[in-house]
């Protein structure tokens, strides 16, 4: 795994196992890599002429957003690391919700029916290798080895790396190409899949300490009538293109988050945030989020086990509604970058046919909300995988 030479703004970007710089995308020493990364880049149907002008893109998207905007429809996961950027919290999490955006986007594309597939054990498996997991393993390997050469680099050889947000990306391939059904050799078919490119980006987080707060006590959000998930039970780069048009409808500056409305009859179901779940602490004690149309996040999972372990009250079987506002005595938001944000007020937008504060909270948070996230962070230490041990 070769050094990369990295500016202090840059982000890694790893596609294949390769760690990828501009200069790789026009001539390098290491023809293999440069095999890896056309190959790579010719699986999304990008011209030979366009490799260097794409590889610079992907290298300077100013966020996970902007980088997946330069890519096709595909399945991505965004995880984040804790141990000072060695340990991935909840791998095998995302590793099967990669697999089974996939396999939705395969079906949904028509491109290759699944169902023959699993008439023989052994074909089978490509049922649920949709991907070659070693690419992955590889490539995240590689992006955050690279990850602490460049914070080694900043802090002269001491000290840990920084955290890291990790984005994962697959692209949907033809379907006819990687799942085909109608070849009769199953040994063959599962071994289509390891054509498929894996892209692996790391950008700096903030760490996750009970001391950290990682968004001020005073973080604002804004619900709204939105457009929702198409399937919130898979993670696509379709939704990021989607929420665009959700994020046009923000009215104030300072909201950090817009979250998803349903209208329902004579009530308003508050799903969830465009990049975030959302939970709520009710008066009476107990805790509540959506659970139906939803993305079930890795966050949103932790938080909800640590309540289960501690028994505190939960409340899943009925959504969270506007109209119970006087009854929250705290909003927080949780997501891979930002852990658990307490919500200091709620703003309805004009799409509720409101356009007014609906909730505030001037108190800093809880002792019991500040449990709840140390809870988390401890389970987050606890469900994580160190790189090297993939």
């Amino acid at each position: 795994m070769g050094e990369v030479a990295f500016d202090e703004s840059a982000t890694v970007l790893v596609i294949n196992g390769v760690a990828v710089s501009s200069a790789l995308a026009l001539t390098t020493s290491d023809s293999g890599a440069v095999y890896v990364l056309k190959s790579a880049l010719e699986q999304l149907g990008v011209q030979p002429a366009e490799h260097a002008a794409v590889v610079w893109k992907l290298l300077h998207s100013y966020s996970p957003a902007a980088f997946l905007l330069e890519l096709p429809q595909g399945a991505y996961t965004a995880a984040r690391t804790v141990n000072g950027g060695r340990s991935i919290v909840c791998y095998a999490f995302h590793v099967q919700r990669l697999q089974r955006t996939l396999a939705a986007l395969v079906q949904d594309a028509g491109r290759a029916p699944l169902q023959p597939l699993l008439e023989d054990t052994e074909a089978a498996s490509c049922r649920f290798s949709l991907f070659s997991t070693k690419k992955l393993r590889d490539s995240i390997r590689t992006a955050l080895h690279q990850w602490a050469l460049v914070y080694q680099r900043k802090q002269g050889g001491n000290g840990e790396a920084a955290e890291a947000l990790i984005i994962i990306y697959i692209p949907c391939v033809d379907g006819n190409k990687v799942f085909s059904a109608r070849t009769s050799d199953s040994k063959a078919c599962c071994n289509l899949h390891e054509t498929v490119p894996v892209f692996v980006r790391c950008s700096e987080l903030a760490p996750p300490t009970v001391e950290h707060e990682v968004v001020s006590k005073h973080a604002e959000v804004e619900f709204h009538l939105g457009i929702e998930r198409s399937n919130p039970s898979i993670k696509y780069s379709g939704w990021v293109r989607d929420r665009k048009r959700c994020e046009e409808l923000r009215e104030h500056a300072d909201s950090i988050e817009l979250v998803i409305v349903r209208r329902a009859s004579t009530s308003l179901i508050i799903l969830e945030g465009l990049v975030s779940n959302i939970f709520f602490i009710y008066k009476e004690g107990y805790v509540a989020t959506a659970v139906n149309d939803v993305l079930h996040g890795h966050m949103r999972e932790l938080v909800l086990r640590v309540c289960e372990a501690h028994n505190v009250p939960l409340r899943l079987e009925k959504p969270p509604l506007v109209e119970e506002r006087a009854q929250w005595s705290e909003v927080f938001l949780v997501s891979a970058t930002r852990v658990i944000t307490p919500v200091h007020r709620v703003w309805a937008g004009r799409s509720l046919g409101m356009s007014n504060e609906l909730w505030r909270n001037e108190n800093s948070p809880s002792m019991f909300l500040k449990q709840i996230r140390s809870w988390t962070i401890e389970e987050m230490h606890r469900t994580s995988t160190d790189f090297r041990d993939l």
